[in-house]
């Protein structure tokens, strides 16, 4: 038997497409990023052509076609990337498990530093490991992480999309 922890962080934003509805609190990007999101303050439809977007936050911008009769109105938001992701697990009631694995992802084609961390109250957290993310086609699976620690957490700093999962275990 065993318990697991799963966490995902992604960039929910859906990219800015033509003569689509959205509703109120809809966030988009631009076709071509900017490093800015925006959300839809005034729901409705995008027009033919998409707008120039502003690039400081708090500024608006209509989106629609001229004489359409329901534009959206849409603010100019800092991006909201999935940092940081943390995933924790407590195995209490579950008779202690021993950590078993740990998987993790990152979409950066680079390396990605995975923390993990032990605690045997759930507030005092001690660094027990350090995982990268595997390159090519290398398992993102870290098997044989030993402690005696109750409580679990694995974090990452990434601006790209991102995912945890923590096993604990005797099989």
């Amino acid at each position: 038997m065993s318990v697991r922890a799963y966490g995902r962080a992604t960039d929910t934003h859906d990219t800015w497409v033509a003569k689509t509805s959205h509703g109120l609190l809809n966030y988009i990007i631009p076709v071509t990023p900017n490093g800015y999101c925006y959300e839809c303050t005034i729901p409705g439809v995008s027009g033919t052509y998409e707008p120039v977007w502003p690039t400081t936050p708090g500024l608006t911008v209509s989106d629609g076609d001229e004489f359409q009769e329901n534009p959206i109105t849409w603010i100019c938001r800092t991006l909201l990337w999935p940092n940081p992701l943390i995933v924790e697990l407590d195995t209490e009631g579950f008779g202690g498990y021993p950590l078993k694995d740990i998987w993790v992802r990152n979409a950066d084609e680079e390396n990605t530093d995975f923390i993990v961390y032990g605690s045997y109250d759930g507030t005092n957290w001690r660094q027990i490991d350090e995982l990268a993310t595997p390159q090519g086609d290398r398992d993102n699976r870290h098997k044989g992480l030993q402690n005696a620690y109750r409580f679990i957490r694995v974090t990452v700093e990434s601006d790209f999309a991102s995912e945890i999962e923590i096993v604990a275990g005797s099989n």
